[in-house]
């Protein structure tokens, strides 16, 4: 396949990445919805499996990015959903290409503080 799309729920994305890698043909995109309730530590996670902290998201984000490149991805770009989880989670899109290509500048602060100023209007 040259398209991948991630929607995990209650496994990190980062357990299941690098076996997508497997599957998918050389620079294939991917676009991987990043649920902070599913990478955050458990003590982090609140209520209902809500994460509310910008600094939770933000710390996501940046292990997210700072790990799809050790498995085999480069981050094209990064966005907040426009729709949130079922029970008000708030979360990302992150739009991968495998293999190792020029990486995209990425300003993950912004991106969780526009998404916390849109969603939580």
């Amino acid at each position: 396949p040259s398209f991948a799309v991630m929607d995990l729920s209650f496994i990190s994305v980062r357990m299941v990445l690098p076996v997508v890698r497997e599957l998918i043909a050389e620079d294939a995109r991917v676009i991987c919805l990043i649920k902070p309730q599913f990478e955050a530590g458990r003590e982090k996670v609140g209520k209902k499996g809500v994460v509310r902290e910008k600094s939770t998201h933000l710390e996501v984000i940046n292990e997210f990015l700072a790990f799809a490149p050790t498995a085999g991805f480069t981050v094209l770009g990064l966005e907040y959903s426009p729709i949130r989880g079922p029970e008000g989670n708030i979360e990302y899109l992150a739009y991968l290409q495998k293999g190792e290509n020029a990486p995209a500048v990425i300003d993950a602060a912004s991106v969780v503080e526009a998404s916390h100023n849109e969603l939580e209007k």
